[in-house]
């Protein structure tokens, strides 16, 4: 969209505009169809990383040789050690949300139900208040205040869910 905002404040205000609000709502969306209260939590862990991390890994692989040969070029040509790839820090920065997801996705599998649920809004809420205040350098690569932020849009979709144990429509994130 670089090319096309340049020359036009319409598409500028739109792209501000969709940003706004676009990643909060795919995480509260994620929330509303998570797989709270299944049984099977084995199983919807190994969906996950069949369907999340799949993709994460195979895109960081293709990218990674990629950004190497064309640093000069990349947007952020800064190096990252391969193993930081596990801490969610994907050498193309767009998959993120991948990671991002699949955390959260856990711990909607493995902690949230019925009794946590609200409990763990508020430690979303107040990790995402002193997010901004605890140093970079003892965070992992991939978490940051967006992460803690989408906990809250995550945990938020979860309250709403009116059926815990089966996903909405058949959905499931």
């Amino acid at each position: 969209m670089s090319p096309v905002m340049k020359n036009s404040e319409i598409m500028t205000t739109l792209y501000r505009f969709v940003y706004t609000f676009h990643m909060p709502l795919f995480f509260f969306l994620a929330g509303i169809v998570a797989p709270l209260g299944k049984t099977d939590k084995w199983g919807q862990t190994k969906s996950k990383i069949e369907r999340l991390m799949i993709s994460y890994f195979v895109w960081a692989i293709i990218y990674w040789p990629l950004k190497i040969v064309f640093v000069d070029l990349a947007r952020n040509n800064t190096r990252i050690p391969w193993w930081s790839l596990l801490l969610g820090n994907n050498p193309d920065g767009e998959l993120w949300f991948l990671y991002v997801l699949f955390v959260l996705s856990l711990v909607t599998i493995w902690v949230v139900n019925e009794k946590t649920e609200k409990i763990l809004l508020v430690i979303a809420l107040i990790l995402t208040f002193f997010s901004p205040l605890y140093p970079a350098k003892y965070a992992f690569p991939g978490i940051s205040l967006s992460f803690s932020c989408y906990q809250v849009f995550l945990c938020a979709g979860c309250l709403l869910r009116k059926d815990k144990d089966k996903s909405i429509g058949g959905l499931s994130v």
